[in-house]
């Protein structure tokens, strides 16, 4: 009797431990965004992320589940002053973002994307959160006000990661800024020298123009890893010869 309950205690905790690792086995990304003016203006530049997750588990019709969050922190005027003071602002989609940035004629610089961990992506989420709650206003120069209770899109990126330290962009704003916010964030990236531009075309960042550089000169593109089969993705039998499944998109 002992012996069945030991073995039937291993097969159990066994068991529970399959169910961690098929999600430890989604993979989670991150693209750092920045627009930008030509000649150079403060109104025409932002900074912006996109997260995303992965799933591990191929759907029935043989795709990989993907959701995406951004973090794309404006004022609700949409009108970057510098010398206004804290005013209401809005979280918008990877969408809205790069259809604004159309609509005024800005250039889109991203990194990425990047295999991150999942501490940043959760981390993502609950600023996410904070920031569509009402509970944080805009203001463009927030320096002098950095209490919480108001960001600029620089520091509404850069705040995912605080252990760090308070990131300080001095005078920058654009794109410069954001490759600042880029090697801020880079301790949580898995492999910072390997991009993953197979989530571009998800993304729909491919067909905006967007323009990538390199955070390392010697960065490598990655293919996504191979997904776990599903029991109803068996059925539905997806190519096999496919370096990444296609993925079916959830965006917020």
């Amino acid at each position: 009797m002992l012996r069945y309950l030991i073995v039937l205690s291993a097969l159990t905790t066994g068991l529970d431990f399959g169910v961690e690792r098929a999600a430890a086995d989604d993979t989670y990304y991150m693209v750092i965004l920045a627009t930008d003016s030509a000649p150079r203006r403060v109104g025409g530049s932002h900074t912006f992320a996109t997260v995303v997750k992965l799933s591990d588990r191929l759907d029935a019709d043989g795709k990989r589940p993907m959701e995406s969050h951004t973090i794309s922190w404006m004022p609700a005027s949409m009108k970057i002053k510098l010398l206004r003071g804290p005013e209401p602002g809005v979280n918008l989609s990877l969408e809205q973002t790069l259809s604004w940035a159309q609509s005024q004629n800005l250039r889109v610089t991203a990194w990425g994307p990047y295999q991150i961990k999942k501490e940043l992506f959760d981390q993502a989420l609950a600023q996410k959160e904070r920031l569509e709650s009402g509970a944080i206003a805009y203001k463009a120069l927030d320096s002098r006000s950095r209490c919480g209770a108001v960001s600029n899109c620089i520091h509404a990126v850069a705040g995912l990661d605080l252990q760090g330290g308070m990131i300080s962009t001095g005078n920058a704003y654009g794109e410069p800024a954001s490759r600042m916010v880029a090697e801020h964030l880079q301790r949580w990236i898995i492999q910072p020298g390997m991009t993953y531009p197979a989530l571009n075309e998800s993304l729909a960042l491919a067909p905006a123009g967007v323009r990538f550089q390199p955070l390392d000169q010697a960065e490598e593109v990655a293919a996504l890893p191979q997904a776990t089969a599903s029991a109803s993705a068996v059925n539905a039998s997806p190519p096999q010869t496919a370096p990444a499944p296609e993925a079916s998109t959830a965006k917020k």
